[in-house]
């Protein structure tokens, strides 16, 4: 999705979009997943196929960080639906929402292959070190998007949903 001119609206639908995937991401039986992605799809007229990848990249990343709260997993694939642009290999351009009280427009997370982890600019600025120690929005967005491109290349290489 992009931004669109009246952005307030479009927020609020992405908002109202991520917060129902979430939700739909608790179902035990994927069939009952899967059901509720198509009907999201059908009624924001968006690719059922995106937006499935986009529900199994936010239930793993629930299983990856059982204790986040759900205002942090609705706030990364919020940032996952603006969209996210890839630099590099190991580099992202996450936008920044004033909606989520960012303060700048574009974060920028690497992964540093050195320490292996992930580090966003958001660290060096206010409440940085509590961010860097708690795992900032940014970079749980930058990881949905990298598990979602990753599904993405096994179901068209047919390795997957068949």
């Amino acid at each position: 999705m992009k931004i669109i001119k009246n952005r307030i609206v479009e927020f609020n639908k992405i908002k109202k979009i991520a917060y129902t995937i979430i939700k739909s991401t608790d179902l035990l039986d994927i069939r009952d997943l899967e059901n509720e992605v198509r009907k999201m799809a059908y009624e924001h007229k968006i690719d059922y196929k995106k937006l499935l990848m986009l529900a199994l990249s936010i239930e793993k990343l629930k299983r990856k960080f059982p204790n986040k709260s759900s205002s942090w997993i609705l706030r990364a694939a919020i940032r996952v639906m603006i969209g996210i642009l890839p630099l590099s290999s190991n580099a992202w351009k996450v936008p920044g929402l004033m909606e989520l009280n960012d303060y700048y427009s574009w974060y920028y997370v690497r992964f540093d292959n050195a320490v292996s982890v992930y580090k966003c600019d958001c660290y060096y600025h206010a409440w940085g070190f509590y961010r860097k120690y708690k795992v900032c929005t940014h970079v749980a967005a930058v990881l949905v998007f990298k598990e979602m491109n990753r599904l993405m290349s096994e179901y068209l290489k047919g390795d997957i949903f068949e």
